[in-house]
């Protein structure tokens, strides 16, 4: 596509002809000549969606997920142990109760 906007020559340059009027956001280059008089767009190619990791186990206070090398993390939320009756042993059952679904998985 190419236009005239305020004496520039603007180019633009897109990978999909078809979705361009669904688009807000397009990422790309913008290049100018050295007088200023002409811009090209070009529209960087599509990237792969970010894929997140797999969540396991989503407890009160603890959650774990799967990477994708197949390796575990657990993650503490975030919550008031003052807040929380007994909390350590409430803390450790969680934790048992996470370990014991790595192991089977």
């Amino acid at each position: 596509m190419r236009k005239l906007i305020n004496g520039v020559d603007l180019t633009l340059v897109v990978n999909d002809e078809c979705e361009q009027t669904t688009r807000k956001v397009m990422n790309g280059a913008l290049d100018f000549n050295k007088t200023g008089t002409k811009a090209t767009f070009v529209e960087a190619a599509p990237r792969r969606a970010h894929t997140r990791n797999t969540k396991v186990w989503d407890g009160e206070l603890l959650s774990m997920i799967v990477k994708p090398n197949g390796a575990y993390q657990v993650h503490t939320k975030n919550v008031n142990p003052l807040t929380v009756e007994n909390f350590v042993q409430r803390m450790y059952n969680e934790a048992c109760a996470v370990m014991i679904k790595a192991k089977n998985n």
